[in-house]
């Protein structure tokens, strides 16, 4: 018993290790600049993600909905990247922006524009008039004959 707590321990630390590298990652790191414009560093303590910002440093869970959501759809992106070896993946979102205040929503649906500009295939499901708007005037002329839309109401 003492054995197998010792290695399951040490297996841990190196998950862990494995998980805070993939957090302070560069292309994560980036992605989680550009996208939340306040939030610059991530850091695993006891299994709870904390941010750091401008000015103080925040658990992940005490941020607002949408700064949480942009947080973690940076870090997916980012993983997924790390993962891939770099590669254009596909992505589907599911009213992923819908929390985010008004502003941020151009810079998160520009953010897509550009992967998708970059080989990944980003799917998009709303019911957010705003949104699908933002995406018809943004992504429509950017992605051209690459650009799909589909009104599921009709």
């Amino acid at each position: 018993g003492i054995g197998l707590t010792s290695v399951l321990t040490h297996l841990r630390e190196e998950e862990d290790q494995t998980i805070i590298q993939s957090l302070n990652d560069p292309s994560v790191i980036n992605l989680i600049k550009n996208i939340t414009k306040n939030y610059h560093q991530l850091d695993l303590v006891d299994n709870q993600i904390f941010v750091q910002g401008n000015y103080a440093r925040y658990p992940l869970q005490d941020l607002s909905t949408g700064a949480r959501e942009q947080i973690l759809l940076a870090l997916r992106l980012g993983i997924a990247s790390q993962v891939s070896g770099g590669e254009p993946l596909f992505f589907i979102l599911d009213d992923a922006f819908q929390h985010s205040d008004w502003q941020r929503r151009v810079s998160l649906v520009e953010t897509t524009v550009e992967l998708a500009k970059h080989g990944w295939q980003v799917i998009y499901l709303s019911m957010d008039e705003h949104i699908r708007d933002l995406y018809l005037k943004l992504a429509k002329p950017a992605l051209k004959n690459e650009f799909h839309y589909f009104d599921l109401n009709n």
